[in-house]
């Protein structure tokens, strides 16, 4: 498994995150392809497409500041799909990003919702890969996500920072206003 910058990129790899960019996420939540390659520009963010060989899996796009990485937006084309990447992938981050805690979020769980047995097995697989529940929840543009990192001490201060750090950015780029609000996580009785 190998992650590339996108400036280190062939054409053909490229081709293959713009088309994977308007596959994987619905309009309202796609940021357009030439605004990403934008931010991969940034210090405070990377664009990376994954590779196993020549074979192209997937793209991921990270906020990141000295101590803490972000998983802004992450996706695997269908035909890789299934294919046992996911711990692999996990992996290759981990060893990109050694140094700094990476960060997450998942959806929070509505036992209600039809897909809650998916979610739930997600948010099983990451911890299985050495991510941990922070005990915070991050609400932006009407949802509420569950924060998990890859180091068991979560630093608030550091993704807190990073958040404050990106939202002008990214309040340049989106149609709604990016406001991310930091709560304690309650607890499920």
């Amino acid at each position: 498994m190998h992650l590339t910058p996108i400036a280190h990129l062939e054409n053909k790899y490229i081709r293959n995150m713009k088309r994977l960019n308007k596959q994987a996420f619905p309009k309202s939540e796609r940021i357009p392809f030439d605004q990403l390659m934008d931010l991969s520009n940034s210090n405070n963010f990377d664009f990376l497409a994954i590779k196993n060989g020549e074979t192209f899996i997937g793209h991921y796009l990270i906020a990141k500041n000295p101590d803490t990485v972000y998983i802004f937006f992450f996706a695997v084309t269908k035909k890789q799909r299934s294919k046992g990447y996911d711990r692999q992938i996990i992996d290759a981050i981990k060893e990109y990003y050694p140094h700094q805690q990476i960060v997450l979020d998942m959806v929070e769980v509505d036992e209600a919702e039809p897909h809650a047995g998916q979610l739930k097995t997600k948010i099983g697989f990451y911890k299985q890969n050495g991510f941990h529940e922070t005990g915070y929840d991050l609400s932006y543009a009407g949802m509420k996500f569950e924060l998990l990192c890859s180091k068991k001490a979560f630093d608030k201060d550091s993704f807190l920072a990073l958040l404050t750090e990106i939202k002008p950015i990214i309040n340049t780029i989106k149609p709604e206003t990016f406001e991310p609000e930091l709560s304690v996580k309650l607890s499920e009785k």
